[in-house]
């Protein structure tokens, strides 16, 4: 939504979130831009509304500015711009990948595309079967909406479905169960089932669109680069996962 369109009722809206998020976790993130509404975007969709920056506005943090020396790791670097936009600096040094890296391997994988070749519907009772077949399988959504529908098709097929609080203290309710499936929505990072723990990873969809901010980047103002960026990260962070 334009800004000047909502702007002037700014303290109506203010007056509104700090009412229905007193209690709930969203209230710490709130408190800390109720204040900086000017510098941020009001995206709407038909059941989401997010207040954000474009860009974080490390620069105004002084822990962060005045560091004497900042260090960023990552093993998926693009070269799209996406790290300076995450840490909302202009130009960070890249330390060049050692020689022959690109022989190194951690293990090897078996894509299976089965949207290729199948209907929606085999597709879906392939994924099922395929959990069932490897005991148990991890499942990576880019939204809520796109896991909690793969959640009712294990369901009503009597599977055993965990999320993300299931595995908040520890991956064991996960690694521990028969015909399971983990399923989470845009955890692409930050996960890792080595092993025996889980051979099956579904990248279910598009790893595309994640929040409103990348939904309207994409749909509104077309910067596909950006997004193939994003999708490519993912990406490869995904297929790390198991």
């Amino acid at each position: 939504m334009p800004t000047p369109s909502w702007w002037p009722h700014v303290d109506a809206i203010r007056e509104l979130l700090d009412h229905h998020l007193a209690r709930t976790d969203e209230r710490f993130s709130w408190s800390v831009i109720r204040n900086h509404l000017q510098g941020c975007f009001l995206l709407l969709s038909w059941g989401h509304i997010a207040f954000r920056p474009l860009v974080p506005p490390t620069q105004t943090l002084d822990e962060f500015r005045e560091a004497d020396q900042r260090l960023y790791m990552s093993a998926t670097l693009g070269a799209g711009g996406e790290l300076e936009r995450i840490s909302g600096v202009r130009q960070i040094d890249r330390l060049p990948a050692p020689p022959s890296w690109e022989n190194q391997a951690s293990g090897r994988r078996l894509f299976l595309f089965p949207d290729a070749s199948i209907k929606p519907k085999e597709r879906d009772e392939l994924i099922i079967q395929a959990v069932k077949a490897a005991d148990r399988g991890l499942v990576l959504a880019p939204t809520r909406i796109h896991a909690g529908r793969r959640r009712d098709q294990f369901e009503a097929e009597r599977l055993t479905v965990l999320g993300p609080r299931d595995i908040e203290e520890s991956l064991v309710p996960f690694v521990e169960a028969d015909e399971a499936a983990l399923v989470l929505a845009n955890r692409y990072d930050g996960l890792d089932l080595p092993e025996d723990a889980s051979r099956l990873l579904i990248i279910d969809g598009v790893p595309a669109g994640t929040n409103l901010l990348e939904h309207f980047l994409q749909s509104r103002l077309a910067l596909i680069s950006l997004i193939r960026e994003r999708m490519r990260t993912r990406f490869v962070q995904g297929v790390g996962r198991c």
